[in-house]
């Protein structure tokens, strides 16, 4: 399920990247599209993204980094 999940985030960026759409609206919209409390929550889906993509999350980044917090494995 969690593949699924991730695909279907990856397309919806790469669509809203393509129309130019204003990322920092259209997240928390995905988040809450996708079931999640939080962008936190659905962050560890788009971070996925940039080891296949790594040029469309350096479009993300570069206008929402602080909408998507950088995913602390650590203690998992």
């Amino acid at each position: 399920m969690d593949f699924l999940r991730h695909t279907f985030a990856v397309h919806v960026l790469q669509k809203w990247i393509s129309q130019e759409a204003d990322l920092t609206a259209m997240i928390p919209m995905l988040s809450t599209y996708m079931g999640h409390n939080t962008v936190r929550s659905t962050a560890r889906y788009l971070r996925l993204t940039s080891e296949v993509y790594p040029d469309l999350m350096k479009k993300v980044e570069s206008s929402c980094a602080y909408v998507i917090p950088e995913v602390n494995n650590e203690g998992n």
